[in-house]
């Protein structure tokens, strides 16, 4: 980079970074969402190499984003050949998907994983999914983990789903694929939509910790609560 640091300009526009990860010749790529003027966010990734500089061959031109699309990635997860996989969301009819995609290490969207190169999960129709993280297993299998917003607090859970390596929803595990906590209810989200507040983290025996906000009955101030959630590997 200059000094230190590194600094990206894509199109002028104003871009968030959610997530960094490296890859094995010392590049990173970094995933977030780019926020035009007047118009809802995208997502978007770019690579720098391993001196800081912008890949402007990644994706072709510099950076993968998906313009056509209203939503962010939130977590990039480096696979094992160094392809990438990236998890966020998606704006479809209103509410917010889990949306998952796998590229190459240049930025090549592979078509074969999901549905024509994406994993969505939907959610009740009127909710929100808010991813948080992911982590692979080693069967291939991936877990993800984050909210369910239904909008009203003392109603939103933590929601925990798993995907196989094709990008395929594991369906046989808690309500046709999720996972959701039960006691352990979270805040009203300022925001139906955008919610980076969620954290996960996976142990060794894939048991997932979840983190986020919530209110105590009777009182307006906000705790942490935890949450462990196990689908077993």
């Amino acid at each position: 980079g200059v000094a230190g640091g590194a600094v990206i300009e894509v199109d002028g526009l104003d871009n968030s970074a959610l997530s960094i990860a490296e890859l094995s010749d010392g590049s990173l790529v970094a995933a977030g969402m780019s926020d035009p003027n007047g118009a809802w966010p995208f997502p978007l990734a770019v690579k720098l190499t391993a001196d800081g500089q912008q890949d402007i061959d990644f994706a072709g031109d510099g950076s993968l984003d998906e313009s056509s699309l209203e939503g962010y990635f939130r977590q990039v997860l480096i696979l094992p050949g160094d392809s990438l996989l990236l998890l966020g969301g998606q704006l479809i009819g209103g509410d917010m998907h889990l949306r998952m995609e796998r590229a190459s290490g240049t930025g090549s969207i592979d078509a074969a994983y999901g549905a024509g190169g994406a994993a969505i999960v939907q959610p009740p129709t009127g909710n929100a999914y808010r991813p948080a993280g992911m982590a692979r297993l080693s069967t291939g299998e991936v877990l993800v983990g984050g909210a369910l917003d239904v909008g009203t607090a003392g109603a939103n859970e933590f929601m925990l789903c798993k995907l196989r390596d094709g990008g395929t929803l594991v369906t046989s595990i808690g309500d046709n694929g999720v996972v959701k906590s039960t006691g352990a209810h979270l805040q009203a989200f300022d925001d139906f939509n955008w919610h980076f507040g969620t954290a996960m983290v996976v142990d060794a025996s894939a048991r997932s910790y979840l983190c986020d906000g919530t209110t105590l009955p009777g009182d307006d101030a906000i705790v942490t609560a935890f949450v462990a959630l196990n689908v077993g590997i």
